[in-house]
């Protein structure tokens, strides 16, 4: 039980690698070169996980977390 506990603890500092996809970092970071704001938003990256993947016929959808 304890060890449950432990495992689901969000202020560890190890409990998610940042984006698992090297494509979808990829382009997060295209995204953020060319913009001012993006250097603030940018410190965020190993931050953010992927949450949720939606695939249609015109493409992809990420949901981050």
């Amino acid at each position: 039980m304890e060890q449950a506990f432990i495992k689901n603890d969000p202020t560890r500092a190890d409990k998610r690698k940042m984006v698992k996809s090297k494509y979808i970092s990829d382009i997060l970071n295209l995204l953020l070169d060319e913009d001012n704001e993006g250097l603030l938003a940018r410190n965020q990256l190993p931050f953010i996980t992927e949450e949720n993947f939606d695939y249609t016929g015109g493409g992809l959808f990420v949901r981050m977390e």
